[in-house]
């Protein structure tokens, strides 16, 4: 299934008119509505299914059929039409009730020659919790002084209770179960692979809670095994930052999506960078501080091929994009880079159109930097995410950081693709926020009158680094020193 067929958006609403407007919008970018017990008392089951149907929408009937095993029979025959792609009855009524609404469907669609809607079990409301199915006698009592133990043994309640019933509708031979995001993941251990879980009580992280107990994120609920995902207020009544509720299908699409991302290994970003050719080793290098060491990460080879690059930067959005993200400034000038990738991915993953790429230049006072081109005000107020592309010292993000500070923007991480700093700890206390690396390389770093690699002779390398200007200002101020200079020149 694509990500937008996973989505049932809830129709909670009392009118036909509120039902097919939102139908109207919606049906391009979800794989279904939810028919629930509000719009077919005001109007209609009947008259509702079919008017979601002309409008577009495929129609998941939520009536939550529980009686007496005949009695549900005929509901479930009534419900079986060609354009309802799936109808529930209450596990509470029992394995008899369950196994007599799927053959009264199943007769019904071979009378009508449709293929049969899926028949699922409601399990427990996620509007009901521990406390609530404890006053209902539906669990045991527990008095624990640990208050861990005690939420241990509540949960462990709860997911019995569920499982118990989802394992009946099993035997019932239904189709699956509706249940809460929290209980998906046992019941992926105790269930057939085969057997659906749809799963209502779903709210982005942006989006409140309202009158639901035992509720999760869509994402959370993919990765744990739903199959599908009743979504209602989050999209129907959308908050003010959001916008509209196309707007919110396609922010919930992209989170589900992120979820079919996998991440990087260690081992594979390093394929990476040695595909750019960035890392280079058993040479002789001095470094910005004037260290000596064998190792180094040449920034300047990670530019030149964009699918490596972006493949980089989807990683750092990946690792990020729960953070809220609403800008992302890099340093001039391989920040400028990487922080138009990393927006173009953060994008993608939450389906924020709004996430905007800036950069920091220098400015004339040395190591500092500022916010030009207006860039200042589009930051402001503004949750962002600083990258680097090499942290050496960790200077252009700390100076990046306090531009984006000194503009009224509020940081939530500063990320590099690699972080190659000889004092890693120091460098994150200058830089001053959270930082993290793609990559981080421990390079040996020896004041250079210490260093083995000049007592041996090793030639040092002048293309990359600063080899060459410590070769000159050694001659210029040694100049007896000229033969031992000539050697060291790496030719």
């Amino acid at each position: 299934m694509e990500a937008k067929d996973r989505i049932i958006v809830a129709l909670d609403v009392d009118s036909l008119d509120k039902a097919v407007g939102l139908v109207k919008q919606l049906h391009p970018y979800v794989g279904g509505f939810k028919i629930g017990l509000e719009l077919i008392t005001s109007v209609g089951g009947p008259k509702a299914i079919e008017a979601v149907s002309q409008a577009g929408g495929a129609v998941f009937y939520d009536a939550k059929f529980k009686d007496i095993p005949n009695t549900v029979a005929g509901a479930a025959r009534g419900a079986t039409r060609p354009d309802v792609k799936m109808f529930n009855v209450h596990c509470f009524g029992g394995k008899e009730m369950m196994e007599k609404a799927r053959e009264a469907s199943k007769k019904k669609a071979q009378e009508l020659g449709i293929e049969r809607p899926l028949v699922l079990g409601v399990t427990v409301l996620t509007s009901l919790d521990y406390k609530a199915l404890l006053a209902m006698k539906l669990v045991r009592d527990f008095n624990y002084a640990d208050e861990k133990e005690q939420k241990d043994a509540e949960r462990n309640e709860v997911e019995c209770l569920v499982k118990e019933l989802a394992l009946l509708a099993q035997e019932a031979r239904l189709d699956g179960v509706v249940a809460s995001a929290q209980e998906v993941k046992l019941l992926r251990q105790w269930c057939q692979p085969e057997f659906l879980i749809v799963t209502p009580g779903i709210r982005p992280i942006w989006a409140a809670a309202g009158d639901q107990k035992r509720i999760t994120t869509p994402a959370d609920a993919i990765k744990a095994g739903a199959n599908y995902l009743v979504i209602g207020r989050p999209i129907t009544n959308p908050p003010k930052e959001i916008g509209s509720p196309v707007e919110a299908v396609k922010r919930i699409v992209a989170e589900i999506e992120a979820t079919q991302y996998r991440a990087l290994t260690i081992q594979e970003v390093l394929t990476i960078f040695g595909k750019m050719g960035a890392i280079y080793d058993e040479d002789h290098f001095v470094y910005t501080k004037g260290g000596h060491g064998k190792a180094y990460v040449n920034k300047d080879d990670i530019y030149p091929d964009p699918d490596q690059l972006s493949a980089l930067c989807k990683e750092i959005a990946f690792q990020t994009w729960g953070l809220g993200v609403q800008a992302v400034a890099g340093p001039t000038v391989g920040g400028v880079l990487v922080s138009q990738w990393v927006a173009y991915w953060l994008r993608r993953f939450t389906g924020d159109e709004k996430i905007i790429a800036v950069f920091a230049d220098e400015s004339d006072e040395k190591g500092q930097r500022i916010l030009k081109r207006g860039y200042g005000s589009r930051v402001a107020g503004k949750k962002v995410l600083v990258v680097e592309d090499v942290i050496n010292t960790g200077g252009s993000a700390a100076a990046t950081v306090k531009a984006v500070q000194g503009a009224g923007g509020e940081i939530v991480q500063c990320f590099a693709l690699c972080n190659r700093s000889a004092n890693k700890s120091a460098a994150a206390e200058l830089i001053s926020v959270p930082t993290y690396a793609l990559l981080n390389v421990d390079m040996d770093n020896f004041p250079a009158a210490e260093c083995p690699y000049c007592q041996t002779e090793r030639p040092i390398n002048q293309m990359l680094g600063h080899g060459k200007k410590f070769l000159d200002e050694i001659l210029a101020k040694e100049p007896e020193k000229a033969e031992w200079v000539e050697k060291m020149r790496k030719k």
